[in-house]
C-alpha cells in the first residue's frame, strides 16, 4: 500500500520539487507596507500589540519611535523570522 509521501510530484512541478510548491520564489510580508504600525505588525506576527511593544522595548524587534508612536520596518520583521 502506498504511503502519503510516496506520491508522484505534480505534473506542473519539476522533479525534486516539494509538493504545492510554485515557481514564483516565497517573499516573505510581500503584502505589507515598508513601514507598519504596531497594530499592523502584531497582526501580521499574529501576536498582541502589547507583545510587540515589549520586543521593541527589549530589543528583539526593530523599531522607530517617533513620539510616543512606534513604527516597524518590514525588514525588521523579515530579521525576526530567520529571512535575510
Amino acid at each position: 500500500m502506498p504511503r502519503a509521501n510516496d506520491r508522484p510530484a505534480s505534473a506542473a512541478a519539476p522533479a525534486g520539487t516539494p509538493l504545492g510548491s510554485t515557481s514564483t520564489a516565497y517573499v516573505p510580508f510581500a503584502d505589507l507596507p515598508d513601514v507598519l504600525t504596531t497594530e499592523r505588525a502584531a497582526s501580521a506576527l499574529q501576536v498582541d500589540c502589547k507583545t510587540v511593544r515589549s520586543m521593541v522595548r527589549r530589543g528583539e524587534l526593530r523599531g522607530v519611535r517617533c513620539g510616543r508612536l512606534i513604527r516597524i520596518p518590514k525588514a525588521a520583521l523579515v530579521e525576526l523570522c530567520g529571512g535575510d
